[in-house]
């Protein structure tokens, strides 16, 4: 009975936490190397750091006071501490995933927000993901009556079956995770361009399936818990709410890592003002893309403009992202 999963916690924490913080100082590297200001996703993304980075924290607090060992060779005091900080971790990724969530929906309304459907359906899951964090909050927050019972069992109280809330939670969760991985694909196959380009753009979007996968290990590592030996059995999911966190950042950010690894970059906005006309219409380092979608054919029609005939707030950063592999 001496088992200890501490230095896997600990481990596993610090690795994904350092790769969430590399994640977004990248991101941002990529729009300083393009001259791009940060755009809403950008900040949404960058706001979700310091809560993954918390979770990551809690995780590691937790084990010293006792998560990945048995109950029965812990404190009265230890379980305390254990738990008190375990509910915190609890509702730092009710906080997180909604906002990184939000961010991926920002990036996907800038670059297919001119369809109507696309839009409403990126909305639709961004005020769900929002209601789903205030439930998951309020629900932890009242597991237990009183409060403190949550984690001090020594005194009188009562508490909800918190495992079938969870599964069910992280249930809603996986699901939304996988319609938000699918949602832009439909678009990018009905735009007018090469198979290979299709393709260079779906894997893209297919980045997203790292967390995809962690949230479903996640919710299936909830059915392990059978409430006896809850220090033991909580490890994988603490393990999982900190990878879903932390790696659903790094997958939010990958797309935009693509100007950090081209020898030639597309020029910024003041180079293509100043374009010349004799290179011709294929010369696509000289223009930046931007899609106009037809409302008369069963398809999405992509068409250049000249920079200058763009306004401002055109330019987004899978403008960033798919000019790049378009343009390859």
């Amino acid at each position: 009975m001496m088992d200890n999963q501490q230095p896997t916690i600990v481990s596993v924490n610090v690795l994904v936490g350092i790769l969430a913080g590399i994640a977004v100082i990248l991101r941002v590297l990529a729009r300083r190397i393009r001259n791009l200001p940060l755009k809403s996703d950008d900040m949404t993304i960058i706001a979700a750091l310091p809560f993954s980075w918390s979770i990551c924290a809690c995780n590691i607090v937790a084990s010293t006071y006792g998560l990945g060992r048995h109950i029965d060779t812990l404190s009265s005091a230890d379980l305390i501490r254990e738990a008190q900080t375990f509910f915190a971790s609890q509702l730092l990724w009710a906080v997180a995933i909604p906002i990184i969530k939000i961010s991926i929906l920002l990036l996907y309304i800038r670059i297919f927000g001119v369809l109507s459907y696309f839009r409403y359906t990126a909305y639709i899951l961004g005020v769900f993901s929002v209601l789903w964090g205030i439930m998951v909050v309020f629900v932890v927050s009242l597991t237990c009556r009183p409060l403190k019972y949550t984690w001090d069992k020594s005194g009188e109280g009562s508490c909800i079956n918190a495992t079938v809330f969870y599964i069910i939670g992280s249930g809603l969760n996986v699901i939304t995770d996988f319609i938000i991985l699918f949602l832009p694909l439909h678009a990018v196959w009905y735009l007018q361009s090469s198979i290979q380009q299709k393709l260079q753009l779906t894997g893209v979007f297919l980045l997203g399936s790292l967390t995809c996968a962690i949230s479903l290990a996640r919710w299936c590592s909830l059915f392990q818990i059978h409430g006896i030996d809850l220090t033991w059995d909580l490890t994988l999911p603490t393990i999982w709410s900190a990878a879903e966190a932390c790696l659903g950042i790094v997958s939010a950010c990958l797309p935009t890592f693509r100007p950090l690894f081209r020898n030639s970059r597309t020029p910024d906005h003041s180079q293509t003002n100043h374009s010349s006309p004799s290179q011709g219409p294929k010369s696509t380092r000289s223009k930046i893309f931007r899609r106009s979608f037809s409302t008369n054919q069963n398809f999405l029609q992509l068409q250049d403009f000249s920079a200058k005939a763009l306004p401002d707030n055109s330019t987004s950063d899978l403008v960033d992202s798919s000019t790049e592999v378009l343009s390859t």
